[in-house]
């Protein structure tokens, strides 16, 4: 299991978003879109 981060844009800048538990890149992409936020990075 891997957490990754995500940050949410709007109009009035950037912000860290909540962290995602998923077992790969492809499966935590899923959820952020889910979410409407961005993935950016994976936390090891």
């Amino acid at each position: 299991m891997h957490v990754f981060i995500t940050e949410i844009i709007k109009e009035d800048g950037k912000y860290e978003g909540p962290k995602i538990n998923a077992l790969s890149w492809e499966e935590a992409e899923i959820f952020a879109e889910q979410q409407d936020v961005t993935l950016v990075g994976m936390l090891n």
